[in-house]
């Protein structure tokens, strides 16, 4: 059996495997990125979350399990998003999007009610050192 990309004869057989390897590679370089603090994810696992802490009415931080805290930047200002409200928030399949939509709950009574819905930012990974300062905890250990 003979590789494809080994015989570049074929003008088009040729293209394909160059854009094949340009794939592989941005593939494997942003698998990498993003376990660097500043890297920018579009989506995380909501099963995977410890804890979710209001910043601002444009910034949501979410820690994961694993004790890494990304910080979503939403594109716009939420109204009524501030620190100690509650979200509600609905993952596109199995994770937690750019797509997707907080929604602030207003306490109402015994309840909440809704208020404004507000569209997701990319998660940006934070630093230990920021991470720890955004959720008011002192910085862990290494990350392995």
């Amino acid at each position: 059996m003979k590789f494809p990309c080994n015989d570049y004869r074929n003008s088009y057989q040729g293209l394909l495997c160059t854009l094949l390897a340009c794939v592989a590679l941005v593939g494997s370089a942003s698998s990498v990125a993003a376990d660097m603090p500043g890297a920018s994810l579009r989506c995380i696992h909501p099963t995977q979350l410890r804890e979710v802490k209001i910043i601002d009415n444009k910034h949501i931080a979410f820690e994961m399990n694993n004790h890494e805290v990304y910080v979503n930047t939403l594109p716009h200002p939420c109204p009524g998003l501030t620190p100690n409200k509650a979200i509600l928030y609905k993952p596109t399949l199995d994770q937690l999007c750019n797509v997707d939509v907080v929604t602030v709950l207003e306490s109402f009574g015994h309840g909440f009610m809704q208020g404004a819905g507000c569209g997701l930012g990319n998660f940006e990974l934070m630093s230990k050192e920021e991470g720890a300062t955004l959720l008011g905890k002192k910085p862990r250990g290494p990350r392995y």
